[in-house]
């Protein structure tokens, strides 16, 4: 599984990431393989979010691809 980038909090702007990003996913998190980060985070609706911002009450959706 990969993260191909991320959507601005309007959910309009699409920044995709300069390569794919591994990700594993463990539970409701989607984490970096060599240090376990912490990557993005499922929210209430199903959606792959960036946790930092959702921490902040606001919503970046992650894309996630294979």
């Amino acid at each position: 599984m990969k993260i191909l980038g991320q959507y601005d909090t309007n959910g309009q702007n699409f920044a995709p990431y300069t390569a794919p990003r591994e990700v594993v996913q463990l539970g409701n998190t989607l984490r970096d393989p060599s240090d376990g980060g912490v990557l993005a985070v499922k929210d209430e609706y199903g959606d792959w979010v960036s946790p930092t911002l959702k921490s902040l009450g606001l919503k970046s959706i992650i894309k996630v691809g294979e």
